[in-house]
């Protein structure tokens, strides 16, 4: 019968705390631009710039589906240049795209092209980079790093609204919320330099465990690493079932 997992051994990340860290962080910050941020970045960037509020609003729905197309487009990145280094550029380029389009925008294209590539940032992070590194690393605490990298999110609920709030009294919003850009851009470079697609690399092996317990329980699992799927996204889309 497998030992069961007691709750300080589920937590002894070791250097995997620095994505579970960058996961965290980055899903508060991307909040800040296509989620909870919007309900105080919004009317402040519409009234500025004299944008129609209701149609920025809806620039959402076309950045969603814009952000779906793009995930096949970055899964090809992500499998030719791994995840942490597609993670790295995928939030400077949205760090970039928060201070230069969207703080900046004049018209609703500038603000539109703003949402679709910081949704398309997000989505690619999260779901193609993080989130199979995280299995990678921790295949057998998978739901436990699962649910500490997504609390970003639910933190940025919490604070972002008032955190924002408290920004807009300091100074105008293209210089007040040019802290998230920095920030955005600060996390893409501690992914370069903190993060690694194997922790091997890091000279640490899967869920953090010894040479010997690696050897004797993970060795199947790397295995399937070698596995190649025969699936191509034509052969998908084809599928009837």
């Amino acid at each position: 019968m497998e030992k069961k997992m007691t709750i300080k051994e589920s937590f002894n990340l070791g250097q995997g705390w620095h994505l579970m860290i960058f996961a965290i962080l980055a899903m508060l910050v991307t909040n800040a631009g296509v989620n909870d941020g919007l309900n105080i970045a919004l009317p402040a960037i519409s009234e500025g710039a004299g944008l129609n509020y209701e149609l920025c609003l809806s620039m959402g729905t076309v950045a969603g589906f814009v952000g779906v197309a793009m995930m096949l487009v970055i899964a090809k990145f992500r499998d030719r240049f791994g995840g942490r280094k597609v993670s790295a550029a995928l939030f400077v380029i949205f760090g970039l795209t928060y201070y230069f389009l969207f703080l900046r925008a004049a018209n609703i294209v500038m603000y539109a092209l703003a949402q679709c590539i910081m949704v398309s940032c997000g989505q690619g992070c999260f779901y193609l980079c993080t989130g199979p590194m995280q299995s990678d690393w921790f295949p057998k605490k998978r739901g436990v790093v699962n649910g500490i990298s997504t609390i970003g999110a639910n933190i940025g609920t919490a604070i972002l609204a008032p955190m924002m709030t408290a920004l807009l009294t300091f100074a105008d919003y293209k210089t007040s919320l040019s802290v998230f850009a920095v920030a955005a851009v600060v996390l893409g470079i501690y992914a370069f330099v903190k993060l690694r697609d194997d922790p091997r690399e890091m000279g640490m092996y899967p869920d953090n465990v010894s040479k010997e317990v690696y050897e004797k329980e993970y060795k199947q699992l790397s295995q399937n690493d070698e596995y190649v799927s025969d699936w191509t996204i034509p052969k998908m889309l084809k599928c009837k079932h």
